[in-house]
């Protein structure tokens, strides 16, 4: 500002230049940056337990059996490379660096049944559910780490030295979770496998651990040899931007859209979506940066497809996006939401169950009340392990996607699982997937929401055969790792609509930097 002033502008004509600047991203408004001495004892924690697992270990197979088991395998140098580092090391945690679509799930198929061969039990996890059932789709069983952690904790699934740990899209484990499982792991005398890529997105918890071990020297194989895209142009698009060339990679989406009014783009975007046939469609991903465009778009596509006003209305709960820090304090919390404890606390709470909140009073007191007219009151500071949900009135229909929003192990529901809706009356909604049907009550409410578009994160680890990107370039969910994550989704084909074609090749080379406590703390 004062350099501006220096030019000989006025303090109102510098004021301008830099709103207008930080409007169309070409200066990011910065923000004072904070940490605590948990967090910095958690990435501490990861680290310690990956060095101090170094050669502790014996190897699954020899490097000469290894070989022979993988003889028949058909894998590329970089899939193989994992391969032999998964059965051959020496170390408790070893990483894999996998370039989106190189074949990952082509390497542990005949990987993880030759470490099941010589004597170990092998657990796959991933962050989400929607990658849980992706790997799931492709073969491999998997659970999520959340869940994996709770049954550990509960007795219902016990680790010992015999157990292989796979942990996929390692990227977006935060350090929470990570620190949790490489901790526990110690503790059996397991071994652990991450797998993931330092150049997606991030976790959108605190700390990005997988690149904080790779940086302190974990042994990694790297998997380079992208497969999954048919077309080779797209195929090239995607080797630029996994290499940081999302510049370069733009150059080759043909198909690039500019619409200038937002609303006019997800309206495009919707139609060009809703066009195609229906087997198309159900090969076809939207991917967006934010929740606000993810859900005027889901809308938008009911509309040109003829749901609109075709259906019942529902209470949907919608995830309200708050921080374990506002989650102490019981002003945060929104009188009409509702909360679900993760847990059964002294105060009453009870796991899983639905509480409306009535207002918060003096002391930091937080009044909630159950289904049953039973009132509760508590102090959120120590009763950290809360859901907090948004209701929402909203139509669902015969013909909807729609995706679960929440776990639920009686129906055997994981957070991403999606399904279409096949039929509804006053009792039940049907849901149906390819390989199962699932009845929800008509009377409660859901934890569902429209599933034609998906977040950039909610798709890590989705593969579809057509992408439709909806890249805003002002957006800072604009970036080179959103970019190259959105793009290699697909196998055929990538299409991005945008506000202006012009500023999106900067906009994607921006970094979407996330530090760290100890980058902090030096």
């Amino acid at each position: 500002m004062e350099q501006i002033r220096r030019q000989g502008r006025s303090a109102q004509a510098a004021e301008a230049l830099v709103t207008n600047a930080v409007a169309e991203g070409r200066l990011i408004p910065d923000a004072p940056s904070y940490t605590t001495p948990q967090a910095r004892r958690r990435e501490l924690s990861v680290l310690r337990v990956e060095q101090d697992g170094r050669e502790s270990i014996k190897p699954v197979l020899s490097m000469s059996d290894a070989q022979t088991v993988l003889n028949d395998a058909k894998l590329s140098p970089g899939q193989r490379q994992a391969a032999e580092l998964m059965l051959t090391t020496s170390n408790r945690v070893v990483g894999v660096q996998g370039l989106a679509g190189t074949g990952k799930s082509h390497m542990l198929k005949p990987t993880l049944k030759a470490i099941e061969a010589a004597g170990y039990k092998v657990q796959t996890v991933a962050s989400y559910g929607a990658q849980v059932r992706a790997l799931r789709d492709l073969g491999v069983e998997s659970a999520t780490i959340a869940s994996m952690l709770g049954a550990t904790t509960a007795g219902r699934f016990v680790m010992d030295s015999k157990t292989v740990l796979v942990v996929d899209e390692a990227g977006v484990v935060p350090a929470r979770l990570m620190d949790k499982l490489l901790v526990q792991a110690e503790r059996a005398n397991a071994r652990v496998v991450l797998i993931g890529d330092t150049g997606q997105t991030k976790a959108i918890e605190a700390g990005k651990p997988f690149d904080q071990l790779q940086a302190a020297g974990m042994t990694t194989a790297l998997m380079g040899e992208i497969k999954r895209q048919l077309d080779p142009v797209l195929r090239e698009a995607v080797v630029l931007a996994s290499q940081g060339k999302a510049h370069d990679s733009l150059e080759k989406i043909t198909n690039v859209q500019q619409f200038k009014d937002k609303a006019d783009r997800w309206e495009a975007l919707a139609a060009a979506f809703a066009e195609r046939d229906a087997a198309t469609r159900d090969n076809t991903l939207i991917v967006t940066g934010t929740n606000e465009s993810r859900r005027a778009i889901n809308d938008l596509v009911r509309t040109k497809l003829g749901l609109d006003g075709t259906g019942r209305d529902y209470t949907l709960l919608r995830r309200r996006d708050t921080t374990q820090a506002e989650r102490r304090h019981s002003k945060y919390f929104v009188r009409g939401d509702i909360i679900q404890p993760e847990r059964n606390y002294a105060s009453g709470l009870k796991r899983g169950t639905m509480y409306t909140i009535l207002g918060s009073g003096e002391g930091n007191m937080l009044k909630v009340v159950a289904d049953d007219g039973s009132q509760v009151e508590f102090d959120p500071r120590r009763t950290l392990k809360l859901s907090v949900y948004e209701p929402e009135s909203a139509e669902l229909a015969v013909g909807d996607w729609i995706r679960i929003t929440r776990n639920d192990a009686a129906r055997d529901l994981a957070t991403g699982n999606r399904f279409q809706v096949s039929a509804m009356d006053d009792t039940n909604i049907t849901l149906t997937a390819p390989d199962r049907e699932v009845k929800l009550p008509a009377t409660e409410r859901l934890h569902v929401d429209l599933a034609y578009a998906t977040t950039v994160h909610g798709s890590q680890g989705l593969t579809s055969d057509h992408v439709l990107f909806h890249a805003d370039s002002k957006s800072r969910t604009t970036s080179k790792e959103v970019y190259y994550v959105a793009v290699s989704r697909a196998r055929h084909t990538a299409e991005i609509f945008t506000d202006d074609a012009s500023r999106l090749p900067a906009s994607v080379m921006r970094a979407a930097e996330k530090g760290t406590a100890l980058e902090l703390a030096s």
